[in-house]
């Protein structure tokens, strides 16, 4: 966004453009950062489930007995739902990265393309290599290659 307001005389598609492909990035970051808040959770909650069906079922009541084992309490089955519901979002963050990443790659390979259109003659070109390289340094959003 940064770079729309210091390049004044790019095309006005182009800084349009520009901003929603930075927005998509942005979308596609959270996405991403959700998932895996939600990953460490399902294993942190899974680690704990581990540990608390061992000491409970093995250490803490010290029998033999396959019935006991397999009779759960409140407590186990709310460490499952627990896990469950991680997973669950693990999924949904998954599905909704995948797809923030797919409309910020059509835009980036558009823009990409379009490049000739929005720099015609020879001094837009160097100014075109700087946007870009300023592009990448801030947002990490490289225009130069497919």
């Amino acid at each position: 966004m940064g770079t729309s307001k210091k390049n004044n005389n790019t095309p006005k598609y182009f800084q349009f453009m520009l901003t929603e492909l930075i927005n998509r990035k942005k979308k596609m970051d959270k996405h991403e950062k959700a998932k895996i808040n939600w990953s460490i959770f399902v294993f942190t909650s899974m680690a704990i489930a581990f540990i608390y069906i061992i000491y409970t079922y093995f250490i803490h009541t010290a029998s033999t007995n396959i019935r006991q084992f397999f009779t759960l309490n409140t407590s186990t089955i709310l460490l499952i739902m627990i896990t469950t519901l991680g997973v669950l979002q693990v999924k949904y963050f998954k599905k909704k990265e995948e797809k923030a990443e797919k409309e910020y790659e059509e835009l980036r390979l558009e823009i990409i393309e379009r490049s000739p259109e929005f720099w015609q003659e020879d001094q837009d070109w160097s100014k075109r290599h700087l946007i870009f390289t300023q592009i990448k340094s801030e947002n990490d959003i490289n225009l130069f290659h497919k």
